[in-house]
């Protein structure tokens, strides 16, 4: 295998967790974007937020990836700002420009196709609460043959009414479960602690302008 595998996602979505499992299963190397930057500039990611602003944080994280983007068989976690003005991701359109109904097998065909991208290398990401009308999507099982499918378990899930076909090819990744609360976000700002994406950068600026907490 000679790939690369990028999950993004915001804060709490299960993007490490994910990719720790997902780097052991297929042999590769992980890294998180987040863990790079505090081991570049030697503090927390508030703190540099604080010091030199979102631009600033994207440069550090921009930096991060570049480090090790030329990397083979590498799982990266990053945070969901990465691709914001970076010229290292691409958002596609292909499903606006498309049109009419947009069915996932069409979907996984066009980046198969268009990338040239073999199934040990091409991944789809759901949640468990989709798998479980999975078996009633168009062509399920050329999906399975397409790609594989990573399911994150959900609170409550139980997969009795899952097919079985369905269940023998899906990988299942327990992540942990992410409440955001003010308390909570007030607790990790006095103990120097990093709560991005959990306001936005216009609640950031005003905290710290009036350094609340």
């Amino acid at each position: 295998m000679n790939s690369q595998i990028f999950l993004i996602g915001m804060m709490g979505a299960g993007k490490s967790s994910i990719g720790k499992i997902l780097s052991k299963s297929l042999g590769m190397q992980f890294y998180d974007t987040d863990d790079l930057i505090k081991k570049n500039t030697g503090v927390e990611i508030n703190r540099i937020f604080e010091l030199e602003g979102e631009k600033g944080f994207r440069n550090w994280e921009r930096k991060a990836l570049l480090s090790i983007v030329d990397k083979k068989n590498i799982v990266v976690a990053t945070g969901g700002g990465i691709i914001v003005n970076n010229d290292n991701f691409e958002i596609s359109d292909f499903e606006i420009k498309k049109g009419d109904i947009s069915y996932t097998i069409d979907s996984i065909k066009h980046f198969r196709d268009e990338l040239n991208i073999e199934k040990k290398d091409l991944y789809f990401l759901m949640g468990s609460d989709t798998l479980m009308d999975f078996h009633n999507w168009k062509n399920p099982k050329d999906i399975l043959n397409m790609c594989n499918i990573i399911v994150a378990t959900r609170p409550g899930f139980t997969p009795s009414n899952i097919p079985q076909w369905v269940l023998d090819r899906v990988h299942f990744a327990n992540i942990p479960q992410f409440e955001i609360s003010s308390t909570n976000i007030r607790a990790r700002w006095r103990e120097d602690k990093t709560i991005r994406y959990m306001v936005t950068k216009e609640v950031w600026d005003f905290i710290n302008k009036n350094g609340l907490y």
